[in-house]
């Protein structure tokens, strides 16, 4: 909480929730990390690798549909 509350937030209110959304959706259980949205450091994977593909809606939907 400290962390969140001595950062600069230079992209107002809409940062603050942003990185909040993203937390949650990246937490693996039921705690969040916010240091590493905050800080991102080389170690750090926030984007897909070359071997993570970006899959459209149609497709998503289309291959949860064929998974069951």
């Amino acid at each position: 909480m400290q962390l969140l509350v001595n950062y600069d937030w230079p992209g107002n209110i809409r940062e603050l929730q942003n990185i909040i959304e993203r937390a949650v959706i990246l937490s693996k259980n039921d705690m969040i990390e916010i240091a590493p949205l905050l800080f991102p450091s080389k170690d750090n994977k926030t984007t897909p690798s070359r071997e993570e593909r970006v899959v459209g809606l149609a497709e998503c939907i289309s291959n949860n549909i064929l998974s069951r």
